[in-house]
């Protein structure tokens, strides 16, 4: 690890919050956006909600007078404090709502006794907030040809929708755009206060763009789980899995009981990333009806690709991104490689395959997905999540999409990326696009092949403004803590580090998990982990008004270590999926 350099909350009388010229609609009391545990210490505290209305355009961006909604949720500190502070926990995604920032807000306002104001967002485009949604258009219904998700054959009647909403201007929905929404919130809400800004995964890259506005009531600015801003790109997200994924891989080489226990057959000598490899190759070699794993995984679709199916499995059902998950893996690709009877009989009950022939069946039943309806607060803002990554996301110059796709195939934990190329495509609105490739490729990947060639092509992107690929500085009377995770499969640790160590200024700190993986700064660094570490060193960094050399990190050296030892989690895990068979 590497450091660098109960209460029922009240609500306060009108004159204890700060005035603002801004419309809202609020505030009111409200409860979370979803079910969540009591959390001790502060198990009651109720949220407040409101809507609050903002320019579509802010000036410089484009000319409107319309106005839209943009959703906000806080906990109010309680009575008078010495220095006023706010707190505000900025999502990812992009195009997700804030909903899964709430359970970090309450722990760092228990954190901090309630002595800072703690905000919430849903920026704009997602969630709450005024959405882009096409119900003229009738997608994202449950009669969709994917139900709540976007199918590509709706994609150009949406966008037209959608852009008459608008008022055709994409670029309302910009990194930028979003980024003086905060500008605008915090400096009409927060008057006269210490504003901290956290941004969790894509988060951290509207956080950053708060940077290059640098407004001079925020204080500190808060990275976890990094959007560097000249490497990042979403052409790629899916083989920069692999480097996390042969550090995971040396963990086990180094410790005796996942050596020992899940590589006994092989020899000492062969590390364990080759391993699996080989295990991926003598998997994809197998016939139909030669392997029991192979049939297990793909069944009888003899153009599946077993591997392929495995990096599903590896990154939903036992995702290498989660502490958890991440802990079967050994194990699994043991059972895999031997695969008797009591192996596979093991795998079917884990894979909750009940009743489906193989895997591949299972994963490939849409039976889940038609029918069910859009939920603005748990479903990704599609076209949101696309316009963005697009414009500002994507590598220059245009990838091949059959490189990428040979850099998955090389790999053991890395990522299809067909879909994302698919929809760079489809919403560029450019048929010279090397993205559009796919088309052809994608649908014949499917057992049975789908036709993608006479979908319609539409323009849904914006024109990047100049902090495009340029570093942050650190703003004058400000500082900049990054958390990073080594086992980070998303936001990859070398994203964090080129975006810590580019960033203008010296009044920075960097903080790295061994064993993170995404956001570790409000998650777990291993599934044994109870430290909460992460929360602790966010509210000592608050509370020491961004003091870098004050910021207490001491809890790293709490952090349990890896545990690969799976017995245990694996005899859980049959006895759960028995009980539901």
């Amino acid at each position: 690890m590497r450091v660098y350099s109960p209460l029922v909350l009240g609500l306060l009388s009108a004159s204890a919050v700060a005035a603002t010229s801004l419309p809202i609609n609020g505030w009111y009391p409200c409860s979370g956006s979803n079910f969540m545990p009591p959390t001790e210490g502060a198990d009651e505290l109720p949220f407040e909600c409101a809507e609050v209305k903002v320019p579509l355009c802010h000036e410089g961006i484009c000319d409107s007078d319309t106005k839209i909604d943009v959703y906000v949720k806080r906990i109010l500190a309680q009575g008078d404090t010495s220095v006023g502070k706010s707190v505000w926990f900025l999502q990812g995604g992009p195009g997700l709502s804030s909903a899964a920032m709430e359970p970090s807000m309450q722990q760092v306002y228990a954190l901090l006794n309630g002595t800072t104001n703690v905000y919430t967002m849903d920026h704009r485009g997602t969630g709450r907030s005024t959405l882009l949604k096409c119900d003229a258009a009738g997608a994202f219904t449950s009669g969709s040809p994917d139900g709540a998700t976007l199918n590509a054959t709706e994609a150009a009647s949406c966008v037209r929708d959608v852009l008459f909403q608008i008022e055709n201007q994409t670029v309302a929905f910009s990194i930028t755009s979003a980024a003086q929404d905060v500008v605008l919130l915090t400096s009409e809400l927060n008057k006269d206060e210490e504003v901290y800004v956290y941004g969790a995964s894509y988060g951290t890259l509207l956080t950053e763009r708060v940077m290059h506005l640098a407004p001079p009531h925020v204080k500190g600015y808060i990275l976890d789980g990094v959007i560097s801003e000249k490497l990042a790109s979403f052409a790629h997200f899916g083989s920069i899995r692999e480097a996390p994924g042969q550090y995971f891989a040396g963990l086990c080489d180094a410790d005796s009981v996942c050596r020992e226990k899940y590589g006994s057959d092989v020899p000492k000598e062969q590390k364990m990333y080759d391993v699996w490899v080989d295990t991926y190759k003598k998997l994809d070699a197998a016939k139909a009806g030669d392997s029991m794993c192979a049939d297990l995984l793909r069944g009888q679709h003899e153009k599946v690709k077993p591997s392929d199916v495995l990096r599903v499995v590896f990154g939903a059902d036992f995702s290498i991104g989660d502490p958890t998950g991440r802990k079967i893996i050994p194990a699994f690709l043991q059972m895999v490689r031997r695969c008797d009877e009591t192996d596979v009989a093991t795998l079917s009950t884990i894979l909750g395959l009940g009743e489906a022939p193989s895997y591949y069946d299972k994963a490939s039943d849409t039976s889940a997905v038609i029918g069910k309806v859009f939920d603005p607060v748990n479903d990704a803002s599609w076209l949101l999540m696309f316009a963005i990554k697009i414009s500002e996301i994507w590598s220059d110059p245009l990838p091949k999409p059959e490189d990428e796709k040979a850099f998955n195939d090389a790999g053991v934990f890395t990522s299809d990326m067909s879909n994302e190329y698919l929809w760079h495509c489809v919403l560029s609105g450019k048929q010279d696009n090397p993205s559009c490739s796919v088309l052809t490729t994608f649908g014949e990947s499917f057992d049975p092949p789908i036709d993608l060639s006479s979908v319609e092509l539409i323009d849904f992107t914006y024109k990047p403004d100049q902090y495009f690929r340029h570093y942050a500085k650190i703003p004058d009377g400000t500082s900049v803590m990054v958390i990073n995770g080594k086992l980070d499969f998303q936001t990859v640790e070398p994203w964090g580090i080129d975006q810590y160590e580019n960033m203008e200024g010296d009044n920075k700190m960097l903080v790295e998990f061994d064993y993170g993986a995404h956001c570790v700064g409000i998650s777990q660094s291993t599934a044994e982990d109870t430290t909460n570490c992460g929360h602790r060193i966010i509210a000592s960094y608050v509370e020491n008004s961004g003091d870098i050399a004050k910021t207490d990190t001491s809890c790293l050296d709490e952090l349990p270590a890896i545990d690969f030892d799976a017995d245990e989690l694996l005899a859980t895990m049959i006895g759960a999926n028995d009980g539901q068979a």
